[in-house]
């Protein structure tokens, strides 16, 4: 049986269209490159309303080759109680070992074939290799802050970022990357695309790095600094169509990439990019996005039971508590916390668990006059919630996967690209 390195790069939610036009009027030669790849896009086949329509949710679809009502992951930091095996645990068992990096709500069995580095936003259940942790510790600081973390603290972070970094990229790479933040830096100093964009192209050229060095059958990255800008900055106006946060992460992704097709052609490996599920423009759809702008004391106010919070992504956590009664008498009382005849919250236990899954889910427009009722009584949405955003990007089902790989793709739907993934890494197999 021959043996092919493949490199998969989850390139989340990229809007085709939008990239196409942008790469042009940029002239980003390197992402024009990576668009003249063969492409199949295909219809997710889920409406824009549909509860399973989030990368947390798609992309273990596509990783496992299941569907969202047989794996039952339904929001991030949820492991599946299924035997639903990611591509990478079979490829284990096939011999085959791979690096694993950022996968959404992804984990292994396998650890002596599979080096994993979880993503930022879920809770820690596997250890990442040591050349990765002062990355994914810098990133769970800047991915899950609520705003009480000190200066001193990242900045601590920062600098084993720093020197872990100079020690994988060199100096003058460093000093490029570094350069292109300082500049977007002084223009937009308060935007958290800003420093994720660096973190993220700080990592995949680690990655690289670490294909480079180590033998790996498989390979997998997942950046999400494109969806995280199409969601808050994307404008239907064809003048403000290359926005600026847009034109920034696509520098970064071009020079990138100018690294990445010189390590593929030099390695042979076969390089699969996908995103999962799209975005389309909605921003003139009224969809806002809030959290709680200090959910300890919130929460306080509601129970008077011990509990812990995890942050995860910008609106989501989950709350601990000691014993299963409590969090059974948390999750009645947030339900009762309503705004214009709807809930507040999303909230979710898993059967005997005391963790509780909460996401703000009211998405209208407020203002000061806004009212929700909570504990029998009416107060002002905004005294206890801060808005985040006006999103401007929405979720669509749609998904494409571009490749050089020779392997047919035939797949038709989301939860069949497992099975032609494998067949694309063993291409000479009977798998």
């Amino acid at each position: 049986m021959a043996t092919h390195k493949t490199l998969f790069i989850a390139l989340n939610e990229f809007n085709l269209q939008l990239l196409e036009q942008s790469a042009s009027g940029l002239k980003l030669k390197h992402i024009q490159r990576l668009l003249s790849l063969p492409t199949r896009s295909t219809d997710g086949g889920l409406g824009p309303d549909s509860d399973q329509l989030q990368p947390w949710v798609q992309w273990v679809s596509l990783l496992t080759g299941s569907r969202a009502e047989q794996h039952q992951v339904k929001h991030l930091g949820q492991r599946s109680s299924r035997q639903n095996q990611f591509v990478w645990d079979e490829l284990a068992d096939l011999g085959k070992s791979s690096l694993v990096v950022s996968a959404l709500n992804g984990f292994t069995k396998k650890e002596a074939k599979v080096a994993l580095v979880q993503d930022p936003w879920s809770p820690e259940f596997n250890e990442p290799p040591e050349r990765y942790q002062s990355a994914l510790n810098f990133a769970r600081v800047m991915c899950r802050s609520r705003g009480d973390e000190s200066f001193k603290k990242k900045a601590v972070l920062a600098l084993r970022l720093f020197t872990h970094s100079w020690l994988d990229l060199g100096v003058s790479r460093l000093t490029k990357l570094t350069w292109q933040f300082a500049r977007q830096y002084s223009l937009d100093p308060a935007r958290p695309y800003v420093g994720y964009t660096f973190y993220e192209f700080l990592l995949a050229h680690t990655v690289l790095n670490d294909l480079k060095k180590n033998h790996y059958d498989f390979g997998f990255v997942f950046l999400n600094c494109i969806a995280h800008i199409q969601h808050y900055y994307w404008s239907e106006s064809e003048s403000d169509l290359l926005s600026a946060p847009y034109d920034y992460a696509l520098s970064y992704l071009n020079d990138w990439l100018a690294v990445l097709f010189e390590y593929c052609e030099e390695s042979g490996t076969t390089l699969i990019v996908s995103n999962g599920l799209t975005q389309r423009p909605s921003a003139n759809e009224q969809w806002y996005s809030y959290r709680l702008k200090n959910a300890n004391e919130f929460f306080k106010s509601l129970v008077s039971s011990p509990f812990k919070i995890e942050p995860l992504m910008s609106y989501d956590l989950h709350i601990e508590f000691t014993n299963l009664e409590d969090a059974k008498d948390f999750e009645l009382k947030l339900n009762d916390v309503i705004i214009a005849n709807g809930p507040v919250f999303f909230c979710e236990r898993e059967a005997q668990s005391t963790r509780v899954f909460v996401r703000t889910d009211y998405t209208r427009p407020s203002d000061d006059d806004t009212e929700m009722k909570m504990a029998g009584k009416y107060v002002p949405f905004l005294q206890h919630f801060e808005s985040l955003a006006h999103r401007k990007g929405k979720h669509d089902s749609h998904f494409d996967v571009l490749t050089n790989s020779e392997q047919p793709m035939n797949f038709e739907a989301i939860d069949q690209v497992k099975t032609w993934l494998i067949r694309a890494i063993t291409r000479n197999s009977s798998v």
